[in-house]
């Protein structure tokens, strides 16, 4: 089966020309996969703002969210939508569409491959010692969620997210390596686990590899818990790692080229969406992990490569 990867389109964030532009792409994807019956996951920050009240939804991109209820009718599939930080106060409604809703992570295993997906600003459960930053995590706070929504009426409320998010976007500075650290650190302990005797294990089923990171026991996918991939939006630019202990892949932002992650076959290839053309093209492909003529790396050397603009 093949899946296709993409975060970072920031619906209602451009100029009407680029914004246009951009919603007609993603449509045109959309059908793309409807046609070809593929998977499609979006690692977060599909809008720029998404604010839901009880019983109230923003308009925004709802062409996009009909393409989106099309190809899941059509198709069976259910996208797999992992918020991000600009897209996260959600009540229901992408659910009803026929999204898998995830606010944190989800792990899926692509012919035996265990591929950690989230969006890159940070994770809730301590135990990953990746926290997101306190202003977010206020954000989040269903008190502050229930104050704001309190005192604000619907479009007021969804008017002002809308300012400050267009202020921040303009300050956007992602530092990728700090998260690729992290994503070393979290394909390291996850590959150490698997190796675990029974003895090691908490009665909960975690373990604390190193001092480093707790990984819980639920991280695991049908008794496994190793991770082979870890793969994040967030950063605006295409990134692949090859480390000792798997592969660590970052997602560009679709808004900036159309670009995207595609899964076929064992192998992972970063491609365009050719909106004259109507198909996908290769940009920069990645080995497969199941190669048996890959050389690994060597410890504490680690490969990458980067696409910033070319794709």
């Amino acid at each position: 089966m093949t899946h296709l990867f993409l975060s970072d389109v920031h619906i209602g964030r451009h100029a009407p020309q680029k914004e246009h532009h951009i919603r007609h792409a993603l449509q045109g994807l959309l059908q793309y996969a409807e046609k070809q019956d593929l998977q499609i996951h979006i690692l977060g920050d599909l809008f720029d703002y998404w604010m839901e009240y009880p019983g109230w939804q923003p308009k925004l991109g709802a062409e996009i969210l009909n393409a989106f209820a099309s190809y899941h009718a059509t198709t069976g599939r259910h996208t797999t939508y992992i918020t991000g930080n600009h897209d996260n106060w959600t009540r229901g409604h992408f659910a009803t569409l026929g999204f898998d809703l995830q606010s944190e992570y989800k792990i899926i295993d692509l012919d035996g491959l265990k591929v950690f997906m989230h969006h890159g600003d940070g994770l809730a459960n301590p135990q990953f010692r990746y926290p997101r930053p306190l202003f977010h995590r206020i954000i989040r706070h269903p008190l502050f969620v229930a104050i704001y929504q309190g005192l604000l009426p619907p479009r007021f409320g969804l008017g002002l997210m809308r300012w400050f998010s267009a202020r921040k976007g303009k300050r956007l500075q992602v530092k990728p390596q700090g998260l690729s650290s992290w994503s070393e650190s979290l394909l390291q302990s996850s590959a150490e686990l698997d190796g675990a005797i029974d003895g090691g294990m908490g009665i909960d089923g975690s373990m604390s590899i190193n001092g480093s990171m707790s990984i819980n026991g639920s991280m695991g996918i049908d008794g496994r818990r190793r991770m082979d991939v870890v793969m994040n939006g967030h950063v605006h630019r295409a990134v692949r790692k090859k480390v000792e202990s798997g592969l660590i892949l970052q997602l560009p932002a679709f808004f900036d080229g159309f670009r995207l992650l595609k899964y076929t076959n064992g192998s992972f290839s970063f491609v365009r969406w050719d909106e004259e053309q109507q198909c996908l093209r290769t940009a920069e492909s990645v080995k497969s992990l199941h190669s048996t003529n890959q050389p690994s790396a060597k410890p504490g050397r680690h490969h990458s490569h980067r696409l910033d603009a070319q794709v």
